[in-house]
């Protein structure tokens, strides 16, 4: 399957399979949050729809997790709250609970 990655910039790279996720990695491109990709740890950037059911389950758990972390780190009681009432602002993460929306 052909994985398409717009960048901020607006440049498009495209291309299949292992060698263009190395390829990506290899442009420091292992993290695009466009609600498309999930950059994963051991296999690279993936397209989300490629994922399997239970992988997207717990990459959900996975990044909800680390922002609950970050937002442990936070000090100030007026920016905690604000981002606690705000909530995961990541896309990739909107992008995986679409995706699950869509299985049965």
């Amino acid at each position: 399957m052909t994985t398409r990655i717009t960048l901020p910039n607006g440049v498009v790279l495209e291309g299949e399979g292992a060698e263009f996720r190395k390829t990506l990695e290899s442009l420091g491109i292992d993290k695009i949050d466009d609600g498309v990709h999930y950059g994963s740890t051991t296999k690279g950037v993936v397209a989300i729809k490629e994922m399997a059911t239970p992988w997207i389950k717990n990459s959900i758990c996975k990044i909800y997790r680390d922002w609950a972390s970050e937002l442990s780190e936070v000090k100030d009681l007026k920016v905690f709250v604000e981002r606690l009432h705000n909530g995961p602002s990541n896309q990739t993460m909107m992008g995986l609970i679409k995706e699950l929306t869509t299985r049965k």
